[in-house]
């Protein structure tokens, strides 16, 4: 008994050191989540009377700096960039300025101090110096907003100038300036007392100057009176209506060409390069919100064109593109006709010249025929049949050959269409009880969850209902027509016209089907 004992010790004993002798893969511990902390800083934060043209910083851990030029904000501005030098857990930041007498110094590097093994940064991290006996404490708080949609904006420049010149932010540096957070939040910290021009630019090219006509901007007619912490002082971005007219796309469909510009034209002038455009020139439509001209050629086949498109002041371009009109067959097309309070729709490639109603036939239920009215569009590209309907039917809708024909001469082959009518009760309806003090005209439009204009509509009385909306999440935008054009009309600086203001409703609104959803909308400012 006694051998048997030692012998189940000794195997016992084997088993435990080749159990600790197996090879584990480490855990690594918990992962680093610590940002740098600074351990010396020479001059220290805060510092009076600084002369110097250096800052030296270190840490308890190796850093790195990294989307500097992204983040860095520096108030007041300085005219060259600040050198960077990172020797292991030391930081040097050098200053090729310099600096104002008497001046509080506010240097902003974001998330941009790093750790060098897992990037922790240093959130927000400030450096304060005065180059005199004081550091300056007042602040400015808000949030910049942009005027046409109502939307936050983020990365956008606020600005103090001491001097209340209008050119002033088209030639100099700010005094003070800070950036919006994703949140359209800003604040401009350690400001002296005094009187400013305000001034917000969304900076293209991070030069703090408003230097071009594609940048947005937001501005206040009255200086700023800073004698005390100011919080939400909001301003409205918006881009002044200056960019030059030039044709961003062409849309090039058989022998349609179309020309799509950047903006509402006031004069578009088209002539041939090479050719006389008056002989191979069809037809020639103007789009219905005139950003856009439709030209109809006369039939050719892959024949390029050479088009000088210009306003006859500031623009001229030359266009190529290629005229096919090989097609042999109008084709037609349905656009809509399922929902019960709307027309039937019909599309065309090609204008229609002509057509015979006694060609269309419409039956509906129990094979009846149904009489209806027929017209063409104003661009003569559609086709619009008008009946009196019955909701949850189905009807039947025969085009006959050679119902249509379009400016070339071509007809069409036959079309035969089912058309299932819904019902009212797939839909809901929106009615806005609308309470304002705000005087003047105003424009209620209804959005998409992407901002899209589904439906607009003067307010002509406190009451808007929006009937038969599919179900799905919309918005309310009011605007504020200040000169009753019944569209948004943007601001102009040097002249200090203002963006005309607009408003969102604050929640989003949820439509079902076989529903009437009412709501109190009290729009103010």
């Amino acid at each position: 008994m006694k051998f048997k004992r030692q012998h189940i010790l000794t195997i016992l004993a084997i088993a435990f050191t080749l159990a600790c002798a197996q090879v584990v893969a480490p855990t690594g511990g918990e992962k680093d989540i610590t940002p740098p902390e600074i351990l010396l800083m020479e001059p220290q934060n805060e510092a009076l009377n600084f002369s110097g043209n250096e800052i030296v910083l270190s840490f308890d851990e190796f850093v790195k700096v990294q989307k500097l030029k992204e983040q860095l904000i520096i108030s007041p501005p300085l005219k060259y960039s600040l050198i960077t030098k990172v020797k292991g857990k030391q930081l040097t930041i050098e200053i090729q300025d310099t600096l104002k007498e008497n001046t509080t110094y506010v240097m902003n590097f974001g998330n941009s101090i790093v750790d060098v093994r897992e990037n922790n940064p240093i959130p927000n991290f400030t450096i304060v110096f005065s180059t005199g006996n004081e550091i300056d404490s007042l602040s400015v708080s808000g949030r910049i907003i942009n005027s046409f949609d109502a939307k936050v904006e983020k990365d956008v420049l606020f600005m103090l100038y001491k001097e209340n010149i209008d050119s002033i932010p088209l030639l100099e540096l700010p005094i003070y300036i800070a950036r919006t957070d994703e949140e359209g939040l800003f604040t401009v910290s350690n400001v002296k007392a005094g009187t400013y021009k305000v001034f917000a630019l969304k900076d293209a090219n991070t030069n703090y100057i408003y230097d071009r006509p594609t940048e947005l901007i937001a501005f206040d007619t009255l200086e700023l009176e800073i004698k005390e912490n100011i919080d939400r002082f909001n301003m409205y971005l918006f881009q002044e209506d200056k960019e030059l007219q030039y044709v961003k796309d062409i849309s090039e469909k058989g022998s349609n060409i179309i020309l799509n510009y950047n903006r509402k034209f006031d004069t578009t002038l088209l002539s041939g390069l090479d050719t006389n455009l008056s002989k191979i020139l069809k037809k020639i439509q103007i789009g219905h919100n005139q950003d856009s001209v439709s030209l109809w050629f006369n039939q050719m086949n892959k024949e390029q064109i050479n088009l000088v498109v210009s306003d006859g002041i500031d623009f001229t371009d030359t266009i190529k593109f290629r005229v096919d009109s090989s097609y042999r067959k109008l084709k037609v097309e349905t656009l809509s006709g399922s929902d019960f309070f709307k027309p039937i729709k019909l599309g065309f490639r090609t204008p229609v010249a002509a057509f015979d109603t006694a060609k269309i036939q419409i039956y509906g239920p129990d094979s009846i025929l149904i009489p209806f009215t027929a017209n063409l569009s104003e661009n003569q590209s559609k086709l619009i049949i008008d009946f009196e309907k019955q909701q949850v039917s189905a009807y039947q809708l025969f085009i006959l050959p050679e119902t249509f024909q379009d400016i070339y001469g071509k007809t069409n082959d036959t079309l035969q269409k089912s058309i299932q009518l819904n019902t009212e009760r797939d839909f809901g309806n929106l009615k806005i009880n609308l309470n304002s003090t705000l005087g003047g005209p105003k424009i209620i439009q209804l959005l998409n969850n992407n901002g899209d204009v589904l439906r607009e509509t003067p307010i002509e009385n406190a009451v808007v209902d929006f009937k038969y909306l599919k179900p799905g999440k919309y918005r309310l935008k009011c605007i504020l027509d200040k000169n009753g054009n019944g569209q948004w009309d943007t601001g102009e600086y040097l002249t200090k016209l203002m963006p005309e203001k607009v408003i969102l409703f604050d929640e989003e609104i949820s439509i079902r089907s076989n529903w009437d959803k009412e709501i109190n909308w009290n729009i103010e400012l």
